[in-house]
């Protein structure tokens, strides 16, 4: 769940994805959740269960989760022998030389023509229903599933078969005028900000001048640069369809769209909410006006990073999944930044909603005693509607000015709920 923004990236570039789930413990809520935004984002996926090697394994009861709590029945191109026992086996019911009934009546039952076929006992060969399992994938009308091990490579070639045969082929013409999106940002100590990118239409190649329609800048890319063997080489040009690193264009944000916008960019889908709000403190106290900068620059980085600095309270916040989240925002402000900072206990991020009206007095009493007092009523809104806030008094009452003060500092007093229910 710490990586629930990198993942909500990843969901605006990718064309097809694994949803992993464990022999063992089964759907989890971040299952659910994982499977949830694959749907929003109508991304074709292959379900693979991981671990069935491991003592607690247990095929039947996965199944039995996935069409119960994930409200799918996928096709299982592969049978499982012996699973929670180190000499697990995995044989294919789905090839030219066994196809398993079941699947068949699947397949052919999605497609009027192949249906009447099999209906009047027809042989119907395996490219032809192969073919038309690759179409069912990827309209995300069918997901197939494959077990395995990943620790021992076990069912992984026939994994990686599977995504080739059956996940989408990245799309676009190198040949149009260029989109791309800003799916990341990573930082290389010779050539600055790396922004990864996804090139759906047109081409990219070093020296371009590029726009940034999000931005309405012009920059230009002294580097593309794609990982090659786990290093990141310079490779001269991009095309539709992959992605890169681009060196030079330094006002680039996570989200922001290079070039021209098209239709058809997914949106932005949120997994999860942040849970913890964390204090943020330089180990060396006369780094606190540099750790404030860095935080905020990673702030603008990455919009996910909910940053608050305080200057009154001189309190730096951040709002977290987790404390992986922490460790690795730890670790890139040292490597990156050269500060060493510490993150304190978090606390748990408490909302709450009126479930009746109320009333409720707030006094200002500086800089006179008694100055004025408020009252405010207090109602229940709709779900979802956020907070909405209206004034009956007139100016010859309060002046506009302390009228506009109130609304501004209601929205920052609600941002965090009290324990006691006050």
């Amino acid at each position: 769940m710490d990586f629930s923004s990198e993942v909500e990236r990843i969901l605006r570039v990718i064309d097809g994805a694994i949803l992993v789930i464990s022999a063992v413990e089964g759907v989890q809520a971040h299952t659910e959740a994982l499977w949830s935004a694959l749907r929003v984002a109508r991304i074709p996926v292959i379900v693979f269960v991981n671990k069935v090697d491991r003592v607690g394994a247990d095929i039947e009861l996965v199944l039995e989760e996935i069409r119960r709590e994930l409200d799918f029945s996928p096709i299982c191109l592969q049978e499982c022998f012996d699973e929670g026992e180190p000499g697990v086996k995995i044989d294919s019911c789905w090839s030219e030389r066994k196809m398993k009934e079941s699947i068949i009546e699947t397949v052919a039952a999605a497609n009027e023509s192949l249906l009447e076929r099999y209906l009047d006992g027809e042989a119907i060969p395996f490219t032809e229903l192969e073919k038309q399992m690759k179409e069912l994938v990827h309209s995300r009308e069918t997901i197939p599933l494959l077990f395995g091990s990943a620790k021992f490579g076990l069912g992984i070639k026939y994994l990686l078969d599977a995504i080739v045969e059956y996940l989408p082929t990245p799309g676009g013409n190198p040949g149009n005028p260029l989109c791309a999106l800003v799916y990341g940002i990573e930082h290389d100590r010779i050539m600055g900000k790396v922004s990864l990118v996804r090139v759906l239409e047109g081409q990219i190649t070093n020296r371009d001048v590029i726009k940034n329609a999000s931005r309405n800048i012009e920059e230009k890319v002294t580097q593309v640069r794609k990982i090659l063997q786990g290093k990141l080489e310079d490779i001269g040009t991009v095309d539709a369809g992959n992605i890169a690193g681009l060196c030079g264009i330094s006002s680039a944000r996570i989200g922001d769209v290079l070039g021209f916008e098209i239709a058809g960019i997914t949106p932005v889908i949120r997994i999860q909410q942040p849970l913890l709000i964390v204090q943020v403190k330089a180990q060396n106290e006369k780094e606190y006006p540099t750790l404030a900068a860095a935080l905020q620059e990673l702030a603008e980085e990455d919009p996910a990073l909910e940053f608050e600095w305080f200057r009154e309270e001189a309190e730096l916040q951040m709002k977290l999944m987790g404390w992986i989240q922490m460790e690795v925002l730890e670790r890139i402000l040292l490597d990156r930044f050269s500060i060493a900072a510490r993150f304190e206990n978090p606390t748990v991020i408490y909302k709450e909603t009126p479930s009746k009206s109320a009333e409720g007095f707030v006094r200002y009493w500086m800089p006179k005693p008694c100055w004025a007092i408020l009252k405010f009523r207090i109602e229940p809104g709709e779900r979802g509607s956020g907070i909405q806030y209206s004034s009956l008094l007139g100016v010859n009452d309060v002046m506009q000015k302390y009228q506009n003060e109130v609304e501004r500092s209601i929205e920052g007093s609600l941002k965090q709920g009290s324990r006691d229910g006050k």
